[in-house]
């Protein structure tokens, strides 16, 4: 009797796990005309000179909490029917922020981008950035980050226009969730899920030029990761169910995980990317390592910029940080756009040999820390 009942608990959890890391609400979808277009709440080209970040906290922010205070309907439908705050970015291309409530949970953002919809979770961006940085052309590549680095420095969207459709989708999107995950931190200061963003977009370029994908996960720098529900992976260490989770090749969807509750506990749909944020930010740390010893103009350039110290041992944290905390300054874009472009670029074309690199000085720490432990052990 005791064995059954503990067989149908497992069934149980096993099937409330597929329906949790299966589910989302986020889709793509046409609208052909977007009500919003004729008469839209904020016109992003008018703020040039204003860093993103004090776009959102002194316009965007206030205009979505005041939005998000009356409930008329569901997400999709006050979208269909021109409700939610707008935000033109550049022809035939705008932000929608919807239902925001005052807190750090909930609310829809979409991106619209000639009658295509982006309704985007974290899985869906994280997949279509890989694909538009897995691409040929470094120059569209290396554009993706100009025009994102000039709308957070100097909220200057001119540029969306020039890329291709895959790419301004992608660059249109992140504006979108970036917007919503600012807006979550001024409710609660310590999400900081718009800086895991940033930074997981910032790893997507050196990511996308490895033969073979490699990234930390649990700690491991590995190309093989468990298939992601709640309870596999614990805050970049196994979570209790991680065993039990088939293996599956590593890529940059792997930077989206659930909570460590197992499914049966309240939470446990719980995801984002700042789950992973331990592992995203040791792949920033052994970038910064490789590039220091093996030199970067652009590298350098970037520390200049954004105050970088030695104890920071992140670039890519750097940048995150500049951009999210409000420490940016517009005179600096160009200079930071060319700089932030190129080191993506020049990320990518060492991504090959730097993850030898990284594979050889984490072995070469296992084995100190091996040693040191037997050390420890037969000292005492």
């Amino acid at each position: 009797m005791q064995s059954a009942k503990k067989t149908i608990k497992n069934l149980i959890l096993i099937l409330l796990s597929t329906f949790l890391a299966t589910s989302s609400s986020a889709k793509d979808f046409e609208l052909d005309v977007l009500p919003q277009a004729e008469h839209p709440n904020f016109i992003l080209p008018e703020m040039i000179g204003q860093t993103y970040y004090d776009v959102v906290h002194n316009h965007i922010a206030e205009a979505m909490e005041k939005e998000g205070a009356i409930r008329t309907g569901s997400n999709e439908r006050k979208l269909k029917s021109g409700g939610g705050v707008s935000v033109y970015l550049a022809p035939n291309i705008y932000n929608i922020h919807i239902n925001f409530p005052k807190s750090e949970m909930g609310g829809r953002s979409y991106g619209w981008t000639s009658g295509k919809v982006g309704d985007w979770s974290d899985s869906m961006y994280l997949n279509s950035i890989a694909d538009v940085t897995k691409q040929e052309s470094e120059k569209e590549i290396a554009d993706l980050y100009k025009v994102l680095v000039n709308i957070l420095g100097t909220s200057d969207s001119s540029g969306l226009s020039k890329l291709q459709p895959d790419t301004v989708r992608v660059a249109t999107n992140y504006l979108a969730i970036h917007t919503a995950e600012q807006y979550r931190r001024i409710q609660k200061k310590t999400t900081r899920w718009d800086d895991a963003l940033l930074q997981v977009t910032l790893l997507a370029a050196f990511h996308s030029g490895q033969e073979k994908f490699q990234m930390f996960y649990t700690g491991d720098f590995t190309d093989i990761v468990r298939k992601k529900n709640p309870g596999v992976y614990a805050n970049g260490r196994e979570g209790v169910l991680f065993d039990k989770a088939k293996k599956e090749a590593a890529d940059l969807e792997s930077y989206h995980q659930f909570s460590s509750k197992t499914p049966d506990l309240p939470g446990a749909n719980r995801s984002g990317i700042n789950v992973t944020r331990k592992d995203f930010e040791r792949m920033g740390e052994h970038i910064t390592q490789y590039f220091e010893e093996n030199g970067s103009e652009y590298m350098d350039k970037i520390k200049k910029i954004v105050g970088y110290k030695e104890k920071d041992k992140n670039i890519i944290a750097a940048i995150a940080k500049y951009y999210c905390e409000g420490f940016a300054k517009p005179e600096d874009t160009k200079a930071m756009a060319e700089a932030v472009s190129g080191f993506m670029i020049e990320t990518r074309t060492h991504a090959n040999i730097a993850s030898k690199v990284i594979a050889e000085n984490v072995r070469q720490d296992y084995r100190s820390t091996a040693t040191a432990a037997c050390l420890r052990f037969y000292a005492h």
